[in-house]
């Protein structure tokens, strides 16, 4: 009969783990909140294209379009809030988010195991 051996990690070791952990913790919160803040922004231009699109839809002019001086230009959007947002862009943006968290709560629950 074979006696199977316990190994023990040492302080040092254990305290190394544990501040890997904790750090990429930390990055995992600052990767997944730099996403969100991107996301909320490409949301909020959507969301004031959307308003103009609803409310009053001959007024909306992308970069100071040249427009008949009879509609009020409420909603002007430079082409830079709007050239990048696409679908892909926001799906790969999502798909991100979703990583980031899974990353995240996978750190959480490691540090967690590990008795903090």
């Amino acid at each position: 009969m074979q006696v199977a051996e316990r190994y023990v990690m040492s302080d040092q070791g254990r305290d190394e783990i544990v501040g890997q952990a904790f750090r990429k913790r930390k990055e995992a919160e600052a990767q997944l909140a730099e996403l969100k803040a991107e996301a909320r922004r490409i949301g909020e231009v959507l969301y004031a294209v959307g308003q103009g699109l609803l409310s009053f839809p001959e007024s909306v002019s992308f970069g100071g379009e040249s427009m008949d001086g009879r509609f009020n230009r409420t909603h002007d959007f430079m082409p830079h809030q709007v050239a990048n947002i696409t679908q892909s862009k926001l799906q790969s943006l999502c798909n991100e988010i979703r990583s980031a968290q899974i990353d995240l709560w996978d750190y959480e629950k490691q540090i967690k195991s590990l008795g903090y």
